[in-house]
């Protein structure tokens, strides 16, 4: 069965409805691996069939501002301790984060001000130019920082994969977020119409918009061409955005949305969380301060289209997805030292084609030799074998020869191949064995050239390679 993830998340008129969007977004990337369920306070009856759509459960939580009481509610009520919890809200802070890991969840939060201490396993801020100095946060807090991180819907990912070269007519896009509380959508409008750059705009507002008999008698009387949509699908947008050269938008998921189909972004600021945004995008001129529209020189234009392509390549949701299938692998792993009723399924291992291929010594292993070989390794004070399950079920088995230096050998359940499993056995085996022996010796490995997996493993874990002298086309990694 696969795991459930529970995101926490808000959204209405006041707030507005960015946190919602792109937690769907993450929901639509995760959802073929993960059972996706979202709880929230007096969700937006727009949105309501997005979620339900996208969400294997929905919680209506009562309105309340006893956030610390509500945690308590969801662990008593919702969680098992198995889950991996998002948040996407500011209000969730440390206590409320404390009070779902102390569940044994996993917890993710997404978040782009940076105001409080995190306790969460993972921060996601897909805001470029922040670094993990501007957190704070535990030791143990994975940071997963940038546009490489966009939480943007699969249609506007497969947009920047495949762009469209701008429209040569000077349309405009306008969408200053779902909700726009103070209206400025209004402001953006009426400037538009005094500096005469443009004579045609689309017009997006949300569910949760509050002004539109406003902007109807302005549209009314405007002598810009206006079109005027509320609502509207991820696909609808993109078709909007592609006929549209020119856009001004809030520094918020909307411009990145932009940005992933290209054109000339300008941004009106809305909100002061937008800062980080706003000023990473103006200051790599990927997108221009609504202030300087009309612009005087065309050709940071240019050069702002070519930038975009280079930093959104559609590629976020396969980053993503492996960042929860991760956390799944710590939630659901446990590692604990082999014994007799563990020798069947060493030897099936053992004696798989594909590990015989990439072992020093191809030869198959008869059940006696390996019997033999077995109850030597498990009564050997200098011997370490260890066995990795995943739900329950082996998946991986890691030997420690300790000697002069410590050899270390591992694999992983051929049926289990490719989801990971070798790093996170690597290096949780290493750990494990530090634990238990408190030892200070060097640790070596030997792998086969053609053992591309494997030696991506030892790679990412900080080993240093060189050429074995006892093998040939034999790699020996140390640590």
């Amino acid at each position: 069965m696969n795991t459930k993830i529970l995101f926490r998340v808000d959204g209405h008129s006041q707030m507005g409805l960015g946190h919602i969007v792109r937690s769907l977004a993450l929901v639509r990337m995760l959802k073929s691996n993960f059972n996706c369920h979202f709880a929230i306070q007096n969700p937006p009856k727009g949105l309501l069939p997005q979620i339900k759509g996208y969400c294997k459960g929905l919680i209506e939580l009562p309105t309340t501002n006893l956030l610390i009481e509500e945690a308590k509610y969801l662990c008593e009520h919702h969680l098992t301790g198995r889950e991996i919890v998002v948040l996407d809200g500011y209000h969730f802070g440390t206590e409320y984060q404390q009070i779902i890991k102390n569940s044994g969840c996993k917890v993710v939060c997404i978040d782009d001000i940076h105001d409080k201490h995190f306790v969460a396993d993972a921060i996601i801020n897909h805001t470029g130019g922040i670094t993990e100095d501007h957190y704070s946060k535990e030791d143990y807090t994975q940071c997963h920082f940038g546009l490489n991180y966009a939480l943007l819907r699969q249609p506007f990912l497969e947009a920047a994969k495949n762009r469209f070269s701008p429209n040569a007519h000077p349309i405009a896009f306008v969408c200053l977020g779902g909700a726009d509380p103070k209206n400025d959508t209004l402001k953006v409008l009426k400037r538009l119409e005094t500096t005469e750059t443009v004579k045609q705009c689309y017009v997006v507002i949300g569910a949760a918009y509050l002004h539109r008999k406003e902007l109807e008698v302005f549209i009314s009387k405007s002598k810009l061409g206006i079109t005027l949509l509320e609502n509207i699908c991820a696909t609808r947008m993109i078709d909007i955005m592609r006929i549209c050269s020119v856009a001004i938008t809030s520094p918020s998921t909307i411009s990145i949305e932009y940005l992933s189909v290209g054109g000339d972004l300008f941004l009106y600021q809305t909100a002061d969380n937008q800062n980080d945004l706003f000023n990473y995008l103006t200051l790599n001129q990927l997108a221009f301060n609504f202030n300087e529209l009309p612009p005087k020189d065309k050709k940071n234009l240019a050069s702002a289209r070519v930038r975009q392509q280079e930093i959104l390549d559609g590629k976020s949701g396969q980053r993503l997805l492996k960042v929860f299938l991760n956390l799944e692998k710590v939630l659901h792993c446990k590692i604990r030292q082999a014994d007799i009723n563990d020798m069947m399924t060493l030897f099936e291992w053992k004696n798989e084609e594909e590990t015989r291929q990439q072992s020093l010594s191809t030869q198959t292993i008869s059940f006696a030799e390996h019997k033999r070989w077995f109850f030597q390794k498990l009564s050997s004070e200098d011997c370490r074998i260890y066995i990795l399950e995943y739900k329950g079920q082996p998946v991986g088995q890691i030997r420690f020869d300790i000697q002069n230096n410590t050899v270390l050998s591992f694999s992983v359940d051929p049926n289990t191949r490719g989801k990971g499993f070798g790093t996170y056995l690597l290096e949780t085996g290493i750990k494990q064995l530090k634990k238990d022996t408190h030892f200070t010796k060097p640790i070596i490995g030997y792998v086969k050239e053609g053992n591309i997996a494997s030696n991506k493993s030892f790679t990412k874990l900080g080993f240093q390679r060189t050429q074995a002298q006892a093998y040939e086309n034999v790699y020996v990694y140390a640590l």
